[in-house]
């Protein structure tokens, strides 16, 4: 097949070596990171591009161009998965935003002592629904992030790997820089972060820039040798605008901006789609059951590029095998000054009892809805519930950016908020997703607030959508930066 991965024009060997020094160090076993069990592929074949109008296929895992059926609201599957490398659970729940499961999950496909490890390496997966593998049959074993892990771990047999899956659907960069330090809890020994937003974040420039940069910046203060690659995905409508335009999502453009400042990788299997699509090698239909979400055919296609990235990686650092005293002072030129000032880099979320309330509002230990209205997060979660207009609730923060995160569903009314006890502005969270589940939505002040003590308030509203069921507040999780 055609190549799948690209890099920017300014991306050469040098930066190439740099993105990606301390994955290969950890991995190498004294002839260059390219080493490990001959022969084995990872699963995933790439002969040639009949691989792609034939179905790609996985070695030992079946044809896996056989469509796919989906779990959980999107189709993706909540983020719990689960799934075997190694002989050891890929993904072990952990804590989210309420201490519950809410998509982010951790194991070791060879956490147990096996004869010839000799090392331990940690990977990270943030991101949105196709990261967490909606469209997959079994997100826990045919996604693209679950064949990647499985790809390394029978590649690289030497080497005990410990994956972190803390994608989760319907959710942005954004949200991504705010929960980043939570989701990623030892971002510190993460050697390899992989951040996938480019289908899922409003196409502002701003927005995103600060979110991404605010995820890249978090991510060097907890380990500045941290190796960094931003993956595109795609969407129906971006494969139509590259083949009839040849531009890229705007999205894409954005996390460039970030990529390009930082000396990051960046995979775009957005541009591979498009030309074998457009070549007539397969048809969206084949590669998604929707607009998003691909089918087993599609993340298997992701995996295959994600692994032709890591081969060329793997030979380019077999060429060069900078030493680790090159290594640590080349780390401290990546931490420049923000490309944008106005970043989400101290970004996390603050806990619901850190509120005053003023009048009305009730916690509400566990919030657990009808199965059937759930979508990308797991109940029970500890809430603060506003259900009266007046009810009324404030937050003193040190800080320049105030958000909250709410589950917003069918009986979800607007709110007034005001900054700083300050004029009253109205924010009605109602879209057409709440009529059908409760799901995280975020909410995030715009302005920049001066450095300091601040205060936010929130108050129920005497008024709704017309298609609302009631007037309440599933508050979850503050957002501050």
């Amino acid at each position: 097949m055609t190549d799948g991965w690209q890099f920017r024009k300014t991306f050469a060997d040098y930066k190439l070596r740099e993105g990606l020094r301390r994955f290969g160090r950890k991995l190498n076993v004294g002839d260059g990171w390219s080493g490990g069990a001959d022969g084995v592929s990872g699963g995933v074949s790439s002969g040639g591009s009949d691989s792609l109008s034939n179905g790609v296929t996985s070695d030992g895992y079946g044809d896996l161009l056989n469509g796919a059926t989906s779990s959980g609201c999107d189709g993706s599957s909540n983020g719990v998965t689960s799934s075997e490398f190694g002989g050891s659970s890929d993904n072990v729940a952990s804590g989210g935003p309420d201490g519950s499961s809410n998509g982010v999950s951790s194991g070791s496909p060879n956490s147990a002592p096996t004869s010839g490890i000799d090392r331990v390496c940690n990977v990270a997966f943030i991101g949105g629904s196709v990261t967490d593998g909606a469209g997959a049959s079994d997100p826990g074993r045919t996604s693209w992030r679950s064949l990647t892990c499985r790809y390394l771990a029978e590649k690289y047999p030497h080497v005990s790997f410990r994956f972190t899956n803390a994608a989760v659907g319907g959710t942005d960069s954004t949200y991504g820089a705010f929960r980043f330090r939570q989701d990623v809890p030892q971002a510190g020994a993460v050697d390899l972060l992989l951040v996938e937003y480019a289908v899922n974040d409003a196409r502002n420039r701003d927005e995103s820039v600060r979110a991404m940069e605010g995820i890249v910046r978090q991510a060097l203060r907890a380990n500045p040798e941290v190796d960094i690659v931003f993956v595109y995905t795609t969407h129906q409508s971006g494969v139509e605008r590259w083949l009839k335009e040849g531009e890229a999502d705007a999205n894409i453009g954005s996390h460039e901006e970030v990529a390009d400042y930082y000396g990051l990788p960046s995979v775009d299997f957005s541009r591979e789609v498009a030309k074998a699509i457009g070549a007539g090698l397969f048809d969206w239909g084949a590669f998604s059951e929707d607009n998003v979400h691909p089918r087993d055919f599609g993340h298997a296609l992701y995996a295959e590029l994600i692994q032709k990235f890591l081969e060329a990686a793997a030979a380019d650092w077999s060429n060069s095998q900078p030493s680790a005293a090159s290594d640590g002072a080349a780390a401290g030129t990546r931490f420049r000054p923000p490309l944008d000032p106005q970043c989400y880099e101290h970004g996390r979320l603050v806990g619901i009892d850190a509120a005053e309330i003023a009048a009305g509002w009730k916690q509400e230990r566990e919030f657990a809805p009808d199965s059937a209205q759930i979508c990308n997060w797991t109940p029970p979660a500890e809430i603060l519930l506003g259900d009266a207009p007046g009810d009324s609730l404030v937050l003193s923060f040190e800080g320049t950016n105030i958000g909250f995160v709410m589950l917003a569903g069918p009986d979800t009314g607007a709110v007034d908020i005001s900054i700083d006890e300050g004029s009253a502005f109205a924010y009605d969270p109602f879209d057409r997703y709440c009529k059908m589940f409760y799901r995280p939505k975020i909410w995030l002040l715009s302005e920049r607030l001066e450095p300091g003590r601040h205060t936010i308030r929130i108050s129920i509203a005497d008024r709704k959508h017309e298609e609302s069921l009631g007037k309440r507040l599933h508050l979850w999780k503050f957002m501050v930066n």
